[in-house]
């Protein structure tokens, strides 16, 4: 290993990882669950995509995903690009739930085989190994453990930076940063443009001021060349970037956020859960010990064992390009404007905290590197010192404040004591100077398990104790055997588990990137669309009607349930019931504008949409041209909605047919009427009637189609906006890199002649 010693960082990473998940992965009897947004989102999506991909509907629509949404768009942020998902296409969907704890795994290893390919560029190879142990097990992987598609991000950062490494040594391996860089963006869109601000910084650093003293052309050269092979990586992204851009644009989440002066600095108390993050190993973010019980920012880049105490040990001696870089990632953390900037002003997450920590573990490589050229015993006393300050202000705040701030002391104290731990092993082994690697690296790994299997520990207690990954067990098998019971009718409801997994669709979803049509339904409806928790359409009477919410899926049945289809998990059997809702296709002969309806409560819209679809009122004159608009909209509230929905049902469209490419039905009608599809209207749509093109009319977020007596072909055709065009971008960066690299060789080969 000496020889290899790659072999070493990637054995002890895999030990370090069995160890830390090998337990929990077999407390679940192979298929790793956590809780909540891993259960619900994770593990469906992944599914989902696999199941979209297998049917061949990649750039098309997908009818899970809530209403149905574009597979590219809707997928995108979470694993289309990745890596690891695409090696998991290696096996069934179904196979997934136990494949997961594994790709877990495996992300840990990578991410500790790219962060070591960093970290030898400076630093012997002990070193670089465990610094890279500190990279992957930080508390920043383990506070979002929640958020598998994150863990993606971390395993390919580092290659970005031993790209731009290699590009400034030598400029003939351009191509190094172009690759990793289009990867980075292809694996998040979202924490690719984090990763590129960080670029920003780290050239300004590392390389700008050495450049300049060389002249500022040299200077803008060398700038110019990273940002030549940098845009070329991304347009290689192309393919998924700009589908993705045009989606994001629209998207209420990505709005800038309103920032004031008092956002120039934290509050007290989040500046102590700020210094917690830093300071303390990372806890679950759901149940959180102080300040803010739950808060989802990703807050934690805790180095296992270490802490701060190398990087402070480090900071103090050198005030080199990473000294500074430190102190400015610090300096940015402690305003919430500057953290913001990290999301271009959408947010403020600490989900850039990656690049810091990968920053604080080159910091403490050096210093176990080199420990003789530091003062690691002060390090280690301004960190011990900064905790216990950390401790005592957060229960003085809490007994002075009316407001409780300690929630679980039980568990603030142990994780304080682990930190202060760490401090006294880290004193203790950086005195035997000499045997540093071999016992340091030892207790890091202890400290690597110790820390991750806690948090772990941490977000499944609940989860175990109330047997809810049974549960989750139980409903992502159910949700593969679900049949398409009617292709004109959806599952009314928002369980993911049984709407993505399988064949299934429902009317609703816990996904923040729905289809932008759901999303103008939902404001419609007076509900804020801007969250990641999106309208559950059951929630409100009669909206799940009109959505062709018919069936229902229970494990309890009554007397008077006649159930349409039965399924046993286990011990468990499930069945279908019908009730009364109207199909996805139905005619219409009248209609109201938006206007008719504002100040109704959401349940009388439903009343009123059922009988006579809503439209623009841009496109009222365009709608009149087939029905009529209706000025009495109170008879329409006061039906009950079951015999709302019996009439609807008898103006159903026919034929109906979907898949991934859209969706085709047939109608008769003897006079002009609309149709409307409980479709979201996003674009990207295209609908033909009778072979002829037929714009489609903004329907509160669905579609409606205008339609002339008799028999009407309709057919709706989907393809994601921007695919094309990202593709022909893609494929034109390719080609100009491959010419490029070809050129280049061939000059090479002639200079050696």
């Amino acid at each position: 290993m000496r020889k290899r010693p790659w072999i070493a960082c990637l054995l002890l990473s895999l030990v370090t990882g069995l160890l830390s998940l090998g337990f929990f992965i077999a407390q679940d009897g192979g298929a790793l669950t956590i809780r909540a947004d891993f259960d619900l989102q994770q593990i469906p999506f992944t599914m989902a995509l696999h199941n979209q991909i297998a049917r061949g509907g990649l750039s098309g629509w997908c009818w899970n995903l809530d209403l149905g949404a574009s597979a590219i768009q809707g997928f995108g942020f979470y694993e289309l690009g990745s890596p690891f998902f695409w090696a998991s296409m290696a096996f069934p969907a179904n196979a997934f739930p136990y494949l997961v704890g594994w790709l877990y795994l495996t992300k840990y290893v990578v991410a500790s085989m790219t962060s070591y390919l960093y970290f030898k560029r400076f630093v012997r190879h002990p070193a670089a190994i465990t610094a890279a142990l500190l990279y992957a097990f930080s508390g920043f992987q383990a506070t979002n453990l929640l958020f598998y598609h994150f863990h993606d991000v971390v395993a390919c950062f580092p290659l970005m930076l031993v790209g731009i490494e290699k590009l400034m040594e030598d400029d003939r391996r351009w191509y190094w940063f172009m690759l990793s860089t289009a990867l980075n963006c292809l694996v998040n869109y979202v924490f690719f443009v984090q990763s590129a601000i960080f670029l920003v910084l780290y050239f300004g650093f590392r390389f700008a001021p050495q450049l300049w003293r060389q002249g500022w052309r040299t200077l803008v050269r060398a700038l110019l060349r990273c940002l030549a092979a940098g845009t070329l990586g991304v347009g290689i992204a192309a393919v998924l970037l700009v589908p993705s851009l045009i989606y994001v644009r629209q998207n209420p989440r990505a709005t800038a956020t309103t920032l004031g002066l008092s956002d120039v600095v934290w509050n007290p108390g989040s500046l102590a859960l700020l210094f917690e993050g830093i300071l303390l190993p990372g806890e679950a973010m759901h149940a959180q010990s102080i300040v803010y019980q739950d808060l989802y920012l990703s807050r934690c880049c805790w180095l296992p064992m270490v802490g701060v105490s190398l990087a402070i040990a480090y900071v103090r001696r050198q005030r080199d390009w990473l000294g500074r870089l430190l102190i400015m990632l610090l300096v940015i953390s402690l305003s919430p404007i500057l953290v913001s900037a990290f999301l271009l002003m959408t947010g403020m997450y600490f989900r850039w905290w990656y690049v810091f920590v990968l920053m604080l573990a080159l910091a403490s490589a050096h210093v176990i590197d080199e420990p003789d050229a530091y003062h690691i015993s002060f390090g280690a006393l301004v960190n011990a010192l900064l905790i216990v300050g950390l401790f005592a202000f957060v229960h003085v705040y809490d007994a002075i404040t009316d407001k409780p701030v300690v929630f679980d002391s039980l568990r603030f104290a142990i994780l304080t004591a682990i930190a202060l731990a760490g401090i006294a092993c880290t004193m203790l082994l950086a005195a035997k100077r000499q045997q540093l690697f071999g016992a340091f690296a030892t207790a890091v790994v202890a400290f690597c398990v110790a820390s991750t299997s806690l948090t772990l520990s941490w977000y499944r207690a609940e989860w175990q104790a109330d047997k809810k990954s049974q549960v989750t067990h139980e409903l992502v098998t159910l949700g593969t055997k679900l049949d398409v019971q009617d292709p004109q009718y959806r599952y009314a409801t928002s369980d993911n588990r049984l709407t993505l997994t399988g064949d299934a669709a429902g009317t609703s979803a816990f996904s923040s990137t729905i289809s932008l049509g759901s999303g103008r339904l939902e404001k419609l409806m007076g509900f804020d669309s801007a969250e990641v928790f999106h309208l559950k359409k059951e929630r409100i009477q009669g909206l799940s009607e009109l959505l062709g919410g018919r069936y229902q899926v229970s494990d309890q049945l009554k007397p008077e349930d006649l159930p349409v289809a039965t399924y046993s998990v286990g011990d468990t059997s499930y069945f279908v019931n019908q009730r009364p809702a109207c199909p996805i296709g139905i005619l219409r002969q009248s209609f109201v504008t938006e206007d008719q309806l504002s100040g109704l409560d959401a349940a009388d819209k439903t009343h009123v949409m059922i009988e006579a679809p809503v439209v623009n009122n841009k496109d009222a004159q365009l709608a009149a041209h087939y029905a009529a608009r209706r000025e009495n909209i109170t008879t329409s509230i006061a039906k009950p909605i079951a015999e709302l929905v019996e009439t609807s049902r008898n103006d159903a469209v026919d034929a109906f047919k979907r898949g991934d490419w859209g969706m085709s039905c047939i109608a008769h009608t003897t006079t002009r009427c609309l149709c409307y599809l409980s479709i979201p209207n996003d674009e990207g749509w295209t609908a033909w009637v009778n072979g002829n093109e037929t714009p489609i009319i903004e329907s509160g977020g669905m579609m409606l189609l205008g339609l002339e007596p008799g028999t009407n072909q309709i057919e709706l055709r989907f393809v994601t906006p921007g695919v094309k065009l990202g593709m022909t971008i893609s494929l034109a960066s390719i080609l100009i890199a491959v010419t490029l690299i070809s050129r280049q060789h061939l000059v090479a080969k002639r200079l050696l002649a």
